[in-house]
């Protein structure tokens, strides 16, 4: 039952598909592990002081990679929407492997769990790039809606595991130029 209504959206989403977003899905499709870890890196060169949330990001997408490759995608062994539907165009390139979880929407929750934490001036940039990512993932036609929906669970809950209550002293702060602690937990301090 909840295999077959994920079809129907899945066939839903291919039927109102536009040419006009063709192009920019299929980038947004390739925002796997390694868009997320350059970004990571590049918000560390911007922020220095902030290499350990660096760190975390990569430790996230890590363990979320992990989780999805090696145990999940394995266990369920669910088949690709082309596989399955003969007539499913995929848009870019086909893949092979198992489709449930999707490892592109779960490094996605990951990363912008972890950077949302590391970097919180950019939190609504990296949640709705991640939001993106999975969308792309059904629009292309490489993952059902509930693969990616998963995926973004546990993600989340790889990003929330790495990064939990992790607290960072900032040294030379710009008014009193003493060490600062910044608890991550409690909005943007940019």
């Amino acid at each position: 039952m909840l295999w077959e209504l994920d079809a129907d959206a899945f066939r839903w989403v291919l039927a109102h598909r536009s040419r006009l977003f063709d192009a920019s899905m299929v980038a947004l499709s390739y925002c796997g592990a390694y868009a997320w870890l350059a970004m990571a890196v590049l918000m560390g060169f911007v922020r220095p002081q902030r290499w350990s949330g660096v760190f975390q990001v990569i430790l996230a997408i890590g363990l979320a990679t992990l989780l999805t490759d090696t145990m999940l995608k394995p266990l369920f062994g669910r088949s690709r929407p082309d596989i399955l539907d003969a007539e499913v165009e995929v848009i870019g390139v086909r893949q092979t492997n198992a489709s449930f979880p999707s490892t592109h929407a779960t490094n996605a929750s990951a990363g912008a769990y972890a950077l949302s934490r590391a970097f919180p001036a950019a939190r609504s940039m990296w949640w709705v790039l991640a939001v993106l990512v999975a969308i792309s993932r059904v629009y292309v036609g490489v993952h059902y809606p509930l693969d990616v929906i998963s995926g973004g669970l546990v993600g989340l809950a790889a990003g929330w595991f790495v990064v939990g209550g992790t607290k960072w002293t900032i040294r030379d702060h710009p008014i009193t130029n003493h060490p600062i602690t910044i608890p991550l937990d409690r909005g943007s301090y940019e």
